[in-house]
């Protein structure tokens, strides 16, 4: 054994000893979590904290490697905090475990009109929304935030745009906002996106939560921490990872969309049941959506968060979410395909990506709830815009694929190959005129 064998072994040894004495710190942080929820106290303790972190770092004899030990001091304090939040979750909750502190999502039918009980702010709060959320949920939402500002933008995807952004700027700036200032969204992935990317830029990032009020947003863009707008050169090109403070799910708001809105949303939920739930799958094909719809949110919520919480930013497994996006982005950037939306061009952008045995349960399935399995498409158009894909890496592509419900393959395909199989890929789409 040489020398870097030796130490590599030592290392491997002192990991396991960590590892031992790392359970039993969270069993003692488990303790001290039960012991602040009965008595009404904050998982937050920034005065204990700032004595733990100057007292183990100042005892650390190595002056050489103190920063790094201080580093690691950060580190252990800041999961700490995250095992005591996950650990306090409510049965209708879910625990993202990302960011600096996490988050919890929470699903409860009636929590619009109770908002001030999830949003910890004491400063000014901005509700962001747009002209195509019903008056009746925005009303709820300031009367439970008393004395907050409201932003309304104008509805529709094209509005996710630089304009619309500023217009938010521009509201913080004027009405003085600091750090101590928190965003709201209320409404769609428009709303959520865009004043998300505003709070994460305007004074370098203040408080931003997420209430969305269409299934699509439920149980997709207010979960991962992505924000941002859209650019001429294609969607979401301009944008950031910033995780809310808290996303507020109340199902109740559900009863305001039409068929076509749940049916955008589903595209989604069937996404993720086709790649990582087979049980999910099941479920949707029972057609227990129309009857418990807070079941299956909270279970396509575990299931994104369970994806992002292990690659936050989308460098290997947070991939398995793009399923039905490659071909899906690009229908929906084209132009003339009867104003399609995002749910029914991933509807559609899934079912050349699963093998025939998957498939025949999947256009059965999308058809069932509403969703379309035909478009008139031509695979050079749709070529134009998948080489623009931001899953594109130099020469090569990244997609998803299905053999088996519940199961997915990541597949590293050279850009060229994979537009050579398009033609092929949907026709099983493509219905001609």
């Amino acid at each position: 054994m040489n020398e870097l064998e030796k130490a590599r072994a030592r290392i491997d040894d002192i990991d396991r000893i960590n590892a031992e004495l790392f359970a039993a710190r969270m069993e003692y942080s488990a303790k001290t979590a039960l012991y602040k929820r009965d008595r009404g106290l904050d998982v937050k303790d920034p005065l204990r904290e700032a004595e733990v972190i100057s007292t183990r770092v100042s005892a650390y004899p190595d002056d050489a490697s103190k920063k790094f030990y201080r580093e690691n001091v950060l580190n252990t304090l800041a999961l700490s905090k995250k095992y005591q939040r996950s650990l306090l979750r409510g049965e209708n909750e879910v625990f993202v475990c990302t960011g600096e502190d996490g988050y919890t999502v929470t699903i409860k039918r009636g929590a619009l009109s109770e908002l001030e009980n999830y949003i910890k702010n004491s400063g000014k709060i901005l509700v962001v929304t747009d002209s195509g959320v019903p008056k009746q949920h925005v009303d709820a939402c300031v009367n439970s935030l008393c004395g907050c500002d409201t932003l309304v933008l104008p509805h529709g995807e094209n509005n996710k745009n630089r304009n619309n952004l500023f217009r938010i700027i521009d509201r913080l700036y004027e009405s003085g906002f600091t750090r101590t200032d928190s965003i709201v969204a209320l409404g769609g992935g428009v709303v959520g996106d865009t004043a998300g990317f505003a709070a994460s830029i305007y004074n370098r990032g203040i408080s931003f939560y997420n209430v969305p009020t269409t299934l699509l947003s439920q149980v997709d863009s207010s979960v991962g921490g992505k924000v941002g707008v859209d650019h001429r050169g294609g969607k979401n090109l301009i944008g950031a990872f910033y995780d809310p403070k808290a996303v507020i799910i109340d199902p109740d708001v559900l009863k305001t969309l039409d068929r076509r809105q749940i049916a955008n949303g589903m595209a989604e939920i069937i996404k993720i049941s086709v790649t990582c739930d087979k049980d999910l799958f099941e479920l949707l094909e029972s057609g227990a959506q129309n009857g418990n719809i807070e079941t299956i949110i909270k279970r396509a919520v575990e299931l994104k968060a369970a994806i992002v919480e292990n690659d936050r930013k989308e460098s290997s497994l947070r991939r398995v979410l793009n399923f039905g996006h490659t071909v899906g982005h690009a229908i929906e950037s084209c132009k003339g395909l009867g104003n399609l939306l995002h749910g029914e061009c991933v509807a559609l952008g899934m079912i050349p990506m699963c093998s025939e045995k998957v498939r025949g349960r999947l256009v059965k399935l999308l058809k069932d709830c509403g969703l379309p399995t035909e478009c008139d498409i031509d695979a050079n158009e749709l070529a134009k815009y998948i080489a623009l894909d931001k899953k594109r890496s130099g020469g090569m592509i990244n997609i998803v694929t299905s053999d088996e419900i519940g199961t997915y393959s990541l597949i590293e395909k050279p850009m060229d190959e994979f537009v050579l199989l398009l033609d092929g890929l949907v026709s099983v789409i493509r219905r001609k005129i």
